[in-house]
């Protein structure tokens, strides 16, 4: 596999795939807290047309991590044409692509989404996710994850009140997944033949923020709880604090039973346990 993209998900992947992954390329210089690096460092920026030579020749399966770049959809749509261009051009061999999309390409609406749905995207990011995966699959053998919040060690709504950052006390169901099972599923998918085209990746149990608050409360053993206690969700500034749509699902039935995966975190509550070895109450 060769990585681009060696951000939170992409270190996830180099430590659970070593062996299988050939190179990977960073746009900030990668951290020296990893234990298990690939063996070849690239610097590439996707934006950057005088980086794109640094990928090497050899045929591998891309994993592409990083987001879209510019927020105007023309601009992205003709960047995204200019790069995949080249890779035709220069590197026909690097063909086949898993992109890590998000499932903010799906509308605010009370129902259950799925993959085969056709739909209008009615959020920016959204717009920008999906015009990704239309432009991509115009010139890469592609398959689409659609990954819900990504969460971890160091990345979760826990270490934000550590870190003094706002909070959503919105009722609006929330999917997560855990960077573990992401990188999991990324692994398998490359692996897998006939693999689904596009797939969902979301936990089985969605919801609100203040769900996981009153959870971490009521579990004496976390510190935490005490700091959660003292927060005024009256002072909060989340725009999404009051949301029409509280009922927006993404269905992972794909996942499940067509990819045939079992969620090593299949909610928040084992995917907590796991960041602060807790026990769940």
């Amino acid at each position: 596999m060769g990585i681009l993209g060696l951000g939170y998900l992409g270190n996830q992947l180099c430590k659970q795939a070593m062996r299988d992954i050939a190179w990977g390329t960073y746009h900030r210089t990668p951290s020296s807290r990893l234990n298990n690096t690939p063996p070849l460092y690239l610097n590439f920026h996707w934006e950057n047309p005088q980086t794109w030579g640094n990928l090497p020749e050899k045929a591998v399966v891309l994993i592409l991590t990083i987001p879209p770049v510019l927020k105007d959809p023309q601009l992205e749509t003709a960047r995204l044409i200019q790069w995949s261009e080249w890779m035709r051009r220069d590197r026909p061999q690097l063909k086949r692509m898993v992109y890590i999309s998000s499932t903010s390409v799906y509308p605010d609406q009370n129902r259950l989404w799925q993959e085969s749905d056709f739909f209008e995207p009615d959020r920016a990011t959204g717009i920008l996710r999906l015009t990704t995966e239309k432009v991509l699959g115009q010139y890469f053998d592609l398959f689409v994850i659609r990954p819900a919040g990504i969460y971890g060690p160091e990345r979760n709504i826990a270490q934000r009140v550590l870190d003094g950052k706002p909070i959503s006390w919105s009722k609006r169901l929330v999917h997560r997944i855990h960077v573990e099972d992401l990188a999991s599923i990324v692994n398998l998918l490359v692996k897998t033949k006939d693999a689904p085209r596009c797939l969902n990746v979301v936990d089985n149990s969605p919801c609100p923020s203040y769900e996981i608050f009153e959870w971490f409360q009521k579990n004496k053993s976390l510190k935490l709880s005490a700091g959660l206690a003292d927060l005024d969700p009256e002072n909060e500034q989340d725009s999404q604090r009051i949301s029409g749509y509280d009922k927006r699902l993404i269905s992972n039935h794909r996942l499940l039973y067509e990819l045939n995966y079992s969620l090593q975190f299949p909610s928040f509550r084992e995917g907590f346990e796991d960041i602060f070895r807790l026990s769940i109450n």
